[in-house]
């Protein structure tokens, strides 16, 4: 089989259980109710191991730029935090670290879209995020 093409750009579609999860890992109501409601457009780029994930939301465009297999400092929702990440198959594997550690997400690609599975660790509870590539 073909590796499935990562580029491209990806439309929010519908959240499952998303919520529970960032209660699980103390997300703050406030910044949960954000996170939720934000229905992000996902624009990513690969050139060798590099990659760049544009998370697009109203309010700003939030940039990630890292090389897999390296601890990288990241944007995240309460300010910058460690992540590293890792291809396996057709799924980028994302793992926090420090305060974040708890936190597993991965995003699945297909033809027709990209599926990011949120599982916090210490519970086993997923959430994802369903998207459709444009």
């Amino acid at each position: 089989a073909t590796m499935v093409q990562f580029e491209g750009t990806y439309m929010h579609e519908k959240d499952d259980n998303l919520n529970e999860v960032l209660i699980q890992a103390k997300m703050p109501g406030a910044l949960r109710k954000i996170v939720c409601n934000a229905k992000p457009t996902i624009e990513i780029k690969v050139n060798g191991n590099d990659w760049t994930i544009i998370t697009q939301l109203p309010i700003k465009n939030i940039t990630w730029n890292f090389s897999l297999d390296q601890e990288t400092k990241v944007e995240g929702p309460e300010g910058n935090m460690k992540a590293k990440f890792s291809l396996q198959a057709n799924t980028l594997l994302q793992l926090g670290c420090d305060d974040y550690s708890n936190l597993v997400i991965e995003r699945t690609f297909t033809d027709t879209a990209m599926i990011q599975t949120v599982t916090h660790k210490p519970s086993g509870i997923k959430g994802s995020r369903s998207f459709t590539r444009a």
